[in-house]
């Protein structure tokens, strides 16, 4: 049996991260077989008057999340987001 290290993995249930931690709730689905993730809460507001507005501040601040929620190993090259405003 391989070793683990000395995390007790089936104790992750009574895990809770740091408070300092960004935490995003999101929503995965499937919209006419595209796959899409929905983030519900916790994302950065997003300064702007419009959604175009909205969408270039989130590009010019906040790009470093959408990589990392979007693609792998979370996501893929494929899969839409939308993020609730």
């Amino acid at each position: 049996m391989p070793k683990f290290s000395s995390v007790d993995f089936l104790n992750l249930q009574n895990y809770s991260p740091p408070e300092n931690w960004i935490k995003i709730l999101t929503l995965d689905a499937h919209t006419a077989g595209e796959p899409l993730r929905i983030f519900l809460k916790g994302y950065p507001k997003l300064e702007g008057n419009t959604i175009l507005e909205k969408r270039k501040f989130a590009k010019e601040n906040y790009d470093y999340l959408r990589t990392a929620l979007m693609f792998e190993p979370r996501g893929h090259a494929d899969m839409y987001g939308c993020i609730l405003t």
